[in-house]
């Protein structure tokens, strides 16, 4: 029987070779060569899945040091037969399924989107660079770089790098933004704009980072962040009025008594469920970006009576202190006031922040419009008697009526004064040319 197994192979390797015109050493240099080109579209197949897998994890922020290895296993599971005979194909050292090899790939994905950004940052005519610093989680300066230029028309922004500083004074930041455009061959010439914070080591105009890129690039205009600007004159009326100020801390109080309290949390939820409330969380300020209270202010006008409610209710059942200054504040006149009065003020502000100065492509034309617009209705809120008055007289009688919460001063006498006092403080205190 082997002989005659044999004996076929033989006479249909003979007719292989007559048919083809090769010798059976060609024969089999073209079969491996058609086997050598099928590993490789197979090995390329594999690592594309691989690679997808752990740029799924950096985009979402995901750690690939604790869940690349299972995402993959959950892959093998829902059927990818593929990736599983590679797995078992395949030595350890050649799967690449560990954390190590997950590093690498995502350094491989990190080189090769540096280089497609660089290539069309260089075949820009002009093009701008922004840059801060900050302190990692291990206290080490790292300054973040990014661009701006012309693509097809359009100016597009992306962040390119994040370097390691020693020091945070101006000829170290500088020395690390030239040694970044020198390594990358961009071309100084082409550098028309470079936009920082408003800190000293920036913007100093005899010694500043701002100063010392015009020595290489004379023609880049620094601009500061507007949106920091506005974040820096918000902070500082606010200071200024002594009824916003501490609504902020009670803002704070009040988020931090129900994060970290789940009893509390659990109390308030409860709360929001007998009154048909969406349920809310109280927002954290953010000591950053001042124009983030808008967002916790909006939350906490959302929930005023179930906050309210549960703040009487903790201190009835357990004599909190606390939740009791808190009910006074937020049961005051002068409390439901402040805080429509924040909500139609930040609302402005968020408006010209985000609506307008932190988009991609900013129409500078219409600026003027917006700005004069926003003013206007800045000017309007001083008015004792625009909208927020009114719309803090209904909040007051939807307290009392719906749920009979009652707030303090609530005579007509007492409503109109607290009311014209608090205009006169925002009116002397927030000056508008």
């Amino acid at each position: 029987m082997w002989h005659k197994d044999s004996a076929t192979t033989a006479a249909v390797a003979a007719q292989q070779v007559e048919s083809s015109g090769q010798s059976i050493l060609e024969l089999q240099c073209s079969s491996a060569a058609r086997e050598a080109a099928e590993r490789r579209l197979k090995n390329r197949d594999v690592v594309l899945k691989l690679l997808r897998s752990v740029y799924f994890l950096t985009k979402h922020r995901i750690p690939h040091t604790t869940v690349y290895q299972p995402l993959l296993e959950l892959q093998i599971t829902n059927g990818d037969n593929l990736l599983e005979q590679h797995i078992t194909e395949q030595p350890a050292n050649a799967q690449y399924t560990s954390k190590f090899g997950a590093a690498m790939m995502i350094d491989s994905i990190d080189t090769w989107l540096k280089r497609r950004l660089l290539r069309s940052l260089t075949s820009s005519s002009y093009f701008s660079i922004l840059a801060d610093e900050c302190q990692d989680i291990c206290t080490q300066e790292e300054l973040s770089i990014c661009c701006r230029w012309i693509v097809n028309g359009r100016p597009e922004e992306h962040f390119l790098s994040i370097l390691h500083v020693k020091s945070t004074n101006a000829a170290a930041i500088t020395d690390a933004l030239t040694t970044f455009l020198n390594e990358n061959n961009l071309d100084y010439r082409k550098l028309i704009g470079q936009g920082y914070d408003g800190a000293a080591a920036f913007s100093g105009k005899q010694t500043g980072v701002q100063r010392r890129m015009r020595v290489h690039a004379a023609h880049a205009l620094y601009i500061h962040c507007s949106c920091h600007k506005l974040q820096l004159a918000s902070i500082q009326a606010a200071e200024s009025v002594v009824t916003i100020k501490r609504m902020f801390g009670t803002m704070t109080s009040l988020w931090k008594m129900f994060y970290y309290s789940p009893k509390k949390a659990q109390a308030l939820r409860n709360i929001q469920s007998i009154l048909s409330l969406p349920e809310l969380k109280v927002v954290k300020p953010s000591d950053t970006r001042w124009l983030s209270h808008e967002r916790c202010v909006r939350a906490i006008l959302k929930e005023l009576p179930a906050l309210i409610i549960t703040l009487h209710q903790l201190y009835e059942e357990s004599g909190d202190a606390e939740a009791y200054g808190l009910a006074l504040i937020l049961t005051s006149y002068p409390g439901v006031a402040t805080i429509i009065l924040l909500s139609a003020l930040l609302d402005l502000l968020a408006k010209l922040n985000n609506c307008f100065m932190q988009r991609k492509a900013a129409d500078f034309s219409k600026l003027p419009i917006i700005l004069r617009s926003i003013v206007d209705e800045i000017k309007h809120l001083k008015d004792p008697g625009s909208e927020w008055c009114s719309i803090v007289e209904s909040t007051v009688e939807m307290l009392e009526t719906e749920h009979s919460i009652t707030v303090k001063n609530i005579s007509s006498t007492s409503r109109n004064a607290v009311c014209a006092n608090s205009m006169a403080e925002f009116r002397d205190t927030v000056a508008i040319p």
